[in-house]
């Protein structure tokens, strides 16, 4: 079973690989990143935590979903291990080299694990150009264990994005679902079709969201929206990753009946208006005064004058209106 394919409640039969290794039905009660917490629904064995109810981390690669009819009837793989990956003529990888994460192949026997690789042409289109990725045909010495290591990394990663794609195909349109942006703070989403995938379309922050990350005003009168509250507001569709999804590990407090955010800001008050037109004002004196700079640091200086006393009236006139405030 995948990370992805798990979820509290389900009921699932794990144990060891093989035929004879004993095999329990348990019921999940947390998903965690690489375990899960699983309720032991039968006995198992005769040592430590045998008995019905207790309690068991066990990795999602040594669980499957219990069938229906409530059997035991489940195959269970061993585990992939890294150490089994064959490396041979022709196995590409990648490795940084310089500044580049460069597409290597093996190319040869170089020793007792080790082996000469060759970086590969990755071309890339520019403009309608194809141009040769760097260091093309460079050749380094790698271990055995080196090229593992690369391979397990990639895999890892890979599997990620397989775990990542299958939570999103799982989800059912007008289904809400919480995106964690940090602790206690989540931004409440529906679940739409876009290009024939589901993605989320933010509808509401809930949580404890600081200050700073809600709509506010500047004394200007010009008011400010932060990130997730504008894709809120504007409804900008989003796909964050499947981990940091509330309802793929529910890990933290429960987020589905907080009430949402009002994000309205309030009015101004009669002397926050006041503030927000002296500051326009002295904010517009001052473009005023750089356009005059400006001008008389041109080399023609014939219009100078006119340009300087047209800026004068403006900057006058700007005065005026600040007196009034």
């Amino acid at each position: 079973m995948q990370k992805a394919d798990a979820r509290v409640g389900m009921k699932v039969v794990f144990g060891r690989p093989g035929d004879y290794a004993e095999k329990s039905l348990g019921k999940i009660i947390k998903v965690n990143p690489s375990k899960a917490k699983v309720e032991l629904l039968e006995e198992r064995g005769r040592g430590k935590g045998h008995d019905v109810g207790s309690i068991w981390l066990v990795p999602y690669a040594l669980m499957e979903k219990a069938p229906e009819d409530g059997s035991k009837n489940v195959v269970i793989k061993s585990p992939q291990s890294t150490s089994g990956q064959a490396v041979g003529i022709g196995t590409t990888f990648r490795s940084v080299h310089a500044d580049s994460n460069a597409l290597w192949k093996v190319r040869k026997v170089q020793g007792k694990d080790c082996w000469l690789c060759e970086i590969q042409n990755e071309p890339i289109e520019i403009n309608g150009v194809l141009h040769d990725s760097d260091y093309v045909g460079t050749q380094r010495v790698f271990l055995t264990s080196q090229i593992k290591a690369s391979k397990s990394s990639e895999n890892f990663f890979a599997n990620l994005g397989k775990q990542h794609d299958q939570f999103y195909e799982s989800l059912t349109v007008g289904q809400q679902v919480h995106y964690m942006n940090f602790r206690d703070a989540f931004v409440r989403c529906i679940v739409i079709k876009e290009e024939g995938k589901n993605v989320l379309k933010p509808i509401a922050l809930v949580g404890n969201w600081n200050d700073s990350n809600l709509p506010y005003r500047y004394p200007n009168g010009e008011i400010y929206y932060p990130t997730y509250a504008k894709s809120v507001i504007d409804g900008k569709t989003m796909t964050p990753n499947a981990s940091n999804i509330w309802e793929n590990g529910k890990n933290g407090n429960d987020p589905i009946n907080l009430p949402a955010i009002d994000l309205t800001v309030p009015e101004m008050t009669e002397q926050q208006i006041i503030i927000a037109k002296m500051l326009k004002s002295i904010k517009a004196i001052q473009g005023h005064c750089e356009t005059a700079c400006k001008s008389l640091s041109q080399d023609d200086v014939s219009n100078s004058h006119d340009l300087w006393k047209q800026m004068q009236d403006k900057i006058t006139q700007e005065f005026k209106e600040l007196a009034k405030n």
